[in-house]
């Protein structure tokens, strides 16, 4: 965590939004101490401005300020599509303001009491951990939905058809070279078995096959796979068995021997 912390104190800037001068200068002086990067500011107005301008930063804010609360910081920011994390500072008694501030996304709170200043830098670790946690999520997903994305792109652009399915025979999915080569659309396939568009004695063969398989091996085999017209196609599989979607299932590349596409072409 210090590790973390330390690379990205220089990045993160902690907006203090404070209108007592003095209270600004010590919140500000505690986390400089702790190496963070602040900025204090006395209206909301500036505040939102700020912050508009620095979206990689985090609010600390009084809730009532003179010219706004940071209620309507947030709002008026929000309203300009950004959503920038932020913590608020309350006097004692104000617990009707930090439950209102907390259901409007507050990552944490502060009651500006005796020694408040001694929990600010724990309080603000927190928070920045937190964030870079959900910004190396957030990269995580984009960077997996990316590549699902070329997956998908090279998967359809192999003009040899390809089926996934599951050990039971239950397809997946396949690619765009299954209707252009056997004419199935994905309709045809909803409750058919990869098992049925081959012959009855196939599957106890293919059974037989990846039993005698690693983890890492893949079988080459020939045999007939029927179009959709029930037509026989001499085809050269080569199954393999992958990770899908955290479950074991079957990858299975057809080629057929005889140049056979849709409509005999």
């Amino acid at each position: 965590m210090n590790a973390v912390l330390a690379e990205i104190k220089n990045t993160k800037k902690i907006i203090i939004v404070e209108d007592n001068e003095n209270v600004g200068k010590m919140i500000a002086k505690t986390l400089t101490n702790e190496g963070y990067n602040t900025k204090v500011i006395a209206y909301g107005s500036a505040a939102v401005f700020y912050a508009l301008e620095n979206t990689d930063s985090i609010l600390l804010m009084e809730y009532k300020l003179p010219d706004m609360t940071a209620k309507e910081i947030i709002n008026t920011i929000r309203d300009n599509n950004q959503d920038i994390p932020f913590i608020i500072m309350s006097p004692p008694g104000d617990e009707k303001v930090i439950i209102e501030m907390m259901k409007l996304g507050a990552k944490d709170y502060l009651v500006k009491e005796q020694g408040f200043l001694d929990l600010l830098p724990s309080s603000v670790e927190r928070v920045v951990y937190q964030i870079n946690m959900e910004d190396r999520l957030t990269k995580t997903e984009r960077s997996l939905r990316n590549t699902e994305a070329k997956f998908q792109k090279i998967f359809n652009c192999i003009t040899d058809p390809i089926f996934i399915y599951t050990t039971e025979g239950s397809i997946l999915e396949t690619n765009g070279a299954v209707n252009k080569v056997l004419g199935y659309m994905d309709k045809d396939l909803q409750n058919t078995s990869f098992f049925d568009i081959h012959p009855e004695n196939f599957r106890t063969t293919l059974e037989e096959y990846l039993k005698e398989m690693n983890d890492d091996e893949q079988i080459v085999y020939e045999t007939i796979i029927f179009d959709r017209q029930g037509d026989e196609v001499p085809t050269e599989c080569t199954s393999r068995m992958i990770d899908f979607e955290d479950s074991v299932a079957i990858l299975t590349i057809i080629r057929p021997l005889n140049g056979k596409h849709k409509n005999g072409k």
